[in-house]
């Protein structure tokens, strides 16, 4: 590629055994009304490429395959997709995920007005049948903001942000958490320590969420991606509702794996930080088998929310 068609944006698309899914994530990042080039860099995060992208989609695109050969995973899946990036901007798209049209060139036109190194935008979850729209909590989200929740609003998909900082100033997705659990939400936190993140609050991008989910219902990969951000983030000790939601997840996942005993443990923990933190007792109430996991989660996500 010249440097005459440089791509405006490098859209990075992690892949995994769902070319069924993946068709109709390329349209709409082929159908995007940014002017100027996107390249589309699909990672498989597989040994070889079982199956191409030319054999399940023939949309009008600049396609770049590779395979993953950093940790297998979404983090080392990602950094690959980043480190070949030609574009000075790098956006995430997962494979079961779409965008509006609009969603690049809204974002684009906000960077440059905001000077933000990293930009999201609202987004709408879609789980069996229902359709959540998931808003902005304001027009930047700072680090002290991330610390008290995960602000949902921030998924991978709706990401978009300038190489130049992932690179040198706020460094690639941490493939060190186990399994690349919740790598996304250490990354943002990284990411805020830098500069708060610039969000366009207009649902851009549909999430679609199933039980092909990488994580779903993995509790004891989601226990381990938390307790890594809690031992690798000290400023939690300086938020006590904050260090109290993460404990209570990590409380819930340990009841859900019935390891009563260190779910309970957890509890403790978070109640001694937020009383009146919910995820405790519902940890408490599924460690009693009181409470049945798949039932509170598909609660959760009827609403938009995950645990």
């Amino acid at each position: 590629m010249s440097s005459a068609s440089r791509p405006v944006v490098s859209v990075v698309v992690p892949t995994r055994g769902r070319p069924d899914l993946l068709p109709q994530t390329l349209d709409s990042i082929a159908g995007q009304d940014l002017a100027g080039e996107i390249e589309c860099i699909v990672v498989h995060d597989e040994p070889t490429i079982t199956t191409p992208v030319s054999a399940i989609w023939s949309g009008d695109l600049h396609v770049r395959e590779m395979t993953n050969r950093r940790a297998s995973g979404l983090a080392g899946a990602r950094n690959t997709g980043i480190l070949a990036a030609q574009a000075d901007l790098v956006a995430f798209c997962d494979d079961d995920d779409t965008w509006d049209p609009r969603k690049l060139r809204l974002q684009t036109e906000a960077l440059d007005r905001t000077g933000a190194l990293v930009i999201s935008c609202a987004n709408t979850v879609h789980f069996a049948g229902r359709r959540n729209i998931r808003r902005a909590p304001a027009e930047f989200v700072t680090f002290q903001d991330l610390l008290r929740s995960r602000v949902a609003v921030l998924h991978s998909s709706t990401i978009l942000a300038r190489r130049e900082a992932i690179v040198e100033r706020i460094g690639l997705i941490d493939e060190a958490i186990p399994r690349g659990a919740s790598e996304d939400y250490e990354w943002q936190l990284r990411a805020s320590r830098v500069a708060p993140i610039a969000v366009v609050d207009e649902p851009l991008v549909d999430v679609l969420w199933h039980e092909r989910s990488l994580y779903a219902a993995n509790w004891s990969v989601y226990v381990g991606g938390l307790e890594y951000i809690l031992d690798r983030y000290p400023e939690f000790d300086q938020c006590r509702r904050g260090k109290a939601r993460l404990q209570g997840q990590i409380a819930f996942g340990y009841a859900a794996m019935r390891d009563s005993r260190t779910a309970r443990r957890w509890v403790s923990r978070c109640l001694r930080h937020d009383w009146r933190q919910p995820r405790a007792y519902m940890a408490m109430l599924v460690s009693m088998r009181l409470l049945p996991p798949p039932l509170v989660m598909s609660q959760l996500h009827r609403r938009g929310r995950s645990m």
